[in-house]
């Protein structure tokens, strides 16, 4: 009896060690697996971080290329406006990026003098022969037959805009488009007036420069000096620039040097353009100017009435 009481408690004892370490080992596997889910889990939080971080990089880098991207746009338009700009003002005039009228007038002053239309006494009225459209384009007109601009003048007729732009020293400049209509002969159509009447008594100046039109060409003064051929019924852009401290003048078509000469002395100057009627002047005589601009390298101020 003593005996299987003796047997029972070892075995009771036996069993009650087993279970003390299965439930020790139990413990550790359950701590080792917390721990293996915590370093998991700090791994991921790791990579999500550095994930993260690369993600910040990437949209940083994205953002900044976009902004890269879009700023490039932006600076392409700014050149795109100084080139568009550097191109244009030639044509203010509407034919400058073409004619090369920017690089003759910058630097220049625009002025705005005073000016009138001269035209033939017979006319009854100044819209016979002369007309301003709403888009600015000027027709000038006159008749071999039409009487001078004034009362007792011994003039060929015409029809001219008198520009108040006078002066005796310094640069000026006259820039242009004009027409001349087909079959217009034997007229001046823009000229420099005033030259030294006293430099030759025996052929006085009144002007120092006139571009005319001769059987379709345009010359200097008459036909037997030509400065361009063909000029008739299409539009052309003109620079004339006469620096009167030199006595020189050049004119320029469409940006091309056409003309290079002196002027006729010293004078009271200024620039008309018109039709004024020649030798051998046509019995209708026209010419059409717009974007007309005249420029000087002084502080001057003209103003208009």
């Amino acid at each position: 009896m003593l005996r299987t009481k003796t047997l029972v408690l070892i075995c009771a004892t036996f069993v009650a060690f087993s279970y003390a370490n299965q439930n020790e080992h139990n413990h550790q596997n359950h701590h080792n697996s917390n721990s293996g889910n915590s370093d998991s889990s700090s791994q991921g939080s790791i990579k999500s971080k550095l994930s993260k971080t690369s993600n910040d990089n990437t949209n940083d880098s994205s953002s900044k290329s976009s902004h890269s991207h879009s700023t490039h746009p932006s600076q392409s338009h700014t050149q795109s406006d100084s080139n568009g700009a550097t191109h244009q003002h030639s044509h203010h005039n509407s034919q400058g990026s073409d004619s090369g009228d920017d690089d003759l007038t910058k630097g220049w002053h625009l002025q705005h003098p005073e000016k009138n239309v001269q035209y033939p006494t017979n006319a009854k009225k100044r819209s016979d022969r002369y007309q301003k459209d709403t888009d600015g384009t000027e027709h000038f007109e006159v008749h071999s037959d039409d009487k001078p601009f004034e009362q007792g003048s011994k003039t060929k007729p015409r029809t001219e805009m008198r520009n108040h732009n006078d002066y005796t020293s310094g640069k000026h400049q006259f820039s242009a488009d004009f027409k001349v209509p087909k079959g217009t002969n034997g007229a001046t159509i823009m000229q420099i007036f005033g030259g030294d009447r006293s430099y030759t008594k025996k052929n006085p100046h009144s002007s120092s420069f006139m571009m005319q039109v001769h059987d379709g060409d345009l010359t200097y003064y008459n036909k037997k000096q030509p400065i361009e051929k063909n000029i008739a019924g299409k539009w052309e852009h003109v620079n004339v620039i006469h620096d009167a401290d030199k006595h020189k003048i050049d004119a320029y078509l469409n940006g091309k040097p056409v003309f290079h000469g002196k002027d006729n002395g010293n004078d009271n100057h200024y620039f008309k353009y018109g039709v004024y009627g020649q030798e051998g002047m046509s019995p209708k005589m026209e010419v059409y100017y717009k974007n007309v601009n005249i420029y000087d390298k002084k502080n001057k101020l003209f103003y208009y009435n």
